[in-house]
């Protein structure tokens, strides 16, 4: 069946959810994005199918996603204000929400410090060192620690 078809089902489907609280959306598998780019050389998939997130008429409380750039999700969360936990595993820029965006938003976790927004009253974080360089300072993580209501740092190898 033809990628953009499914995407299309998929979208059919979010509309008709209109209770959903809790959606993670995954990386496709290597070779389906293989299948894509020779199917629509020179477009990027991610682009074509974040539509799909604004189909429907839920408003989530929590979010995961390791799929779409964060870029592409910017109409996304100016409808879903009751996001409070946002799972964003790749994401090792900075989170650039606008003052308007996520304004619930209590728990994130992200792929790098530098992600970590800005003026943002978190309370939970979860923060992938797996990313960080050996020598690159733990002590970042202080300047959070304040709004946190509790503050733990545990390193997993």
């Amino acid at each position: 069946m033809e990628l953009t078809s499914n995407i299309a089902k998929l979208a059919r489907a979010l509309a008709k959810c209109v209770n959903l609280k809790e959606l993670s959306i995954h990386n496709i598998t290597p070779g389906a994005l293989v299948a894509f780019h020779l199917a629509h050389p020179g477009r990027q998939h991610q682009s074509i199918e974040a539509w799909v997130l604004n189909t429907g008429k839920f408003r989530l409380d929590k979010f995961r996603n390791n799929f779409f750039n964060n870029s592409m999700l910017s109409q996304f969360w100016n409808v879903q204000s009751d996001i409070r936990s946002l799972s964003i595993p790749h994401c090792t820029q900075r989170l650039l929400l606008h003052a308007h965006q996520l304004p619930n938003l209590v728990s994130l976790e992200v792929g790098d410090l530098r992600a970590l927004p800005v003026n943002r009253p978190l309370e939970r974080i979860q923060v992938f060192f797996h990313v960080f360089k050996p020598e690159r300072p733990v002590a970042a993580l202080t300047r959070l620690a304040a709004a946190l209501s509790q503050y733990s740092p545990t390193l997993t190898p």
